[in-house]
């Protein structure tokens, strides 16, 4: 059964996270590259020019730059289908990323394989797309221009502005939708009878392996949201979900 899952997070200095952490994490790289063999693809895009095409660049910077209580980075993890082949997973990856970011804000993105924990398990693959909510306007800036304030009468003057719509709640529950519509464009694109729905409260199977399995991940299509504007107020989840703390 497809199953919906969307989790948004944000990661600031104040709350303990750090942007290039993140990416080395989503991207198997540095301390988290040892023993992990879970990466299926990955990529990044939108960066500013100084930047240099590192994302991890832009991010470190961000841990450096950013003010103390801004936020580093957002993050969307989302499952992916294990009715859909590997090809068209990332068929749907790229097209959830240009989705999130309208080919103006900086990411980086990485599918993991999500390889099962335990015999008879499904494996769990999944995307995460991590955002900075800085938009790329084409304005030469160097790193530190680049997390100035914005001044937007006059760009060139200032940092980069936020896309202040990350912030609003809103934005979470319209994210929750825009996947949904997605998901389901893939698999009927697929020939698939599947469909995913947010607001799917009811589990099907009745084993007791996968009633374990499901006890064992708390995760929902409305997903967790920690971190700037979100962390302030939690809705009960509706839906199942596959792998809340998947790696």
């Amino acid at each position: 059964m497809a199953i919906c899952h969307v989790r948004c997070s944000s990661g600031s200095r104040g709350g303990g996270q750090s942007g290039a952490a993140k990416v080395d994490y989503v991207q198997r790289e540095g301390k988290y590259a040892p023993g992990r063999d879970d990466l299926v693809a990955s990529g990044s895009g939108n960066l500013p020019a100084w930047a240099e095409g590192d994302a991890r660049a832009l991010f470190a910077a961000a841990d450096v730059y950013e003010r103390a209580n801004g936020r580093l980075f957002v993050e969307v993890e989302s499952a992916l289908p294990n009715e859909l082949d590997a090809k068209q997973r990332g068929a749907l990856a790229r097209a959830w990323v240009e989705e999130l970011t309208s080919g103006k804000l900086p990411y980086t993105y990485a599918i993991h394989a999500g390889h099962p924990k335990a015999p008879g398990e499904e494996a769990n693959p999944h995307v995460h797309v991590v955002l900075s909510e800085r938009v790329n306007d084409g304005v030469a800036r160097d790193a530190t221009g680049w997390f100035r304030r914005a001044n937007r009468k006059d760009p060139a003057s200032g940092g980069a502005a936020k896309d202040r719509r990350l912030k609003d709640r809103s934005w979470v529950e319209a994210t929750r939708g825009r996947w949904e519509r997605l998901v389901n464009a893939h698999l009927e694109r697929a020939g698939r009878p599947e469909r995913i729905s947010r607001r799917r409260t009811t589990r099907r199977g009745s084993s007791e392996r996968r009633r374990r399995a499901i006890g064992r991940r708390r995760s929902t299509c409305g997903g967790i949201h920690r971190g700037g504007t979100w962390g302030r107020r939690r809705r009960r989840s509706s839906g199942t979900g596959r792998g809340a703390r998947a790696g």
